[in-house]
């Protein structure tokens, strides 16, 4: 008899409930990561980096709400600290996310650290933490090229023929009338290194799929 096929939505769900069963995320941070699936669609591998960027805030917070389950060194947290630091700067600007649940969130994690007999300054740097991904930034300011890699890369797996020639006819932001062999470059050689970052922070791309897979 053969199998049943399961709907790729209904797949996708089951996916992101084993991550998040596995790795322990709070109501607030998966709810702020539907919102923004929600109102960010088509964006596989922001989204891989978004959810792995929750999944690190998660393991740095969990030593605050429950020190009886700290069993992590003062260097592996600051190894944390560092790739928060560098998936932000992957992941780039992220205004789609309506400010209510922004607030939300920003409210229910302040909420449980203060229950948790945090200090006021703890609290405020959480806060920090997240608005750095979801608030809007000032207009004007020009895409990193490592988010320029992100988006150049979402579009070759959604057309892999897609010549980096092309690519930089779409989305290089040098303002020149002809794009020219550096523009491409820059373009290139971003993608080469994100991708290396995926590897390193082991996030596993489908290529053949929108659904992010943090390992």
């Amino acid at each position: 008899m053969a199998e049943k096929r399961v709907p790729s939505k209904q797949r996708r769900r089951r996916t992101l409930t084993k991550v998040w069963r596995r790795e322990q995320l709070g109501r607030e941070l998966r709810e702020m990561y539907r919102s923004y699936r929600l109102h960010c669609p088509g964006r596989p591998v922001q989204a891989a980096l978004v959810l792995a960027f929750l999944i690190r805030v998660q393991r740095l917070t969990d030593p605050i709400l429950h020190p009886e389950r700290q069993n992590s060194t003062e260097g592996e947290l600051d190894q944390l600290k560092r790739e928060t630091t560098e998936l932000l700067s992957w992941i780039g600007q992220v205004p789609q996310i309506p400010e209510a649940d922004i607030q939300r969130a920003i409210s229910e994690r302040a909420d449980l650290l203060q229950k948790a007999g945090r200090s006021g300054s703890e609290v405020v740097a959480d806060a920090r933490l997240t608005e750095k991904v979801w608030r809007k930034r000032p207009k004007g300011r020009p895409p990193t090229q490592r988010v320029l890699a992100v988006a150049a890369l979402e579009m070759r797996l959604g057309n892999p023929r897609l010549s980096w020639t092309k690519l930089a006819k779409k989305i290089c932001p040098c303002g020149q009338p002809e794009h020219n062999f550096g523009c491409r470059e820059r373009i290139r050689i971003g993608v080469v290194a994100l991708r290396k970052a995926l590897k390193k922070h082991k996030i596993r791309l489908s290529e053949q799929s929108s659904s992010p897979r943090p390992m």
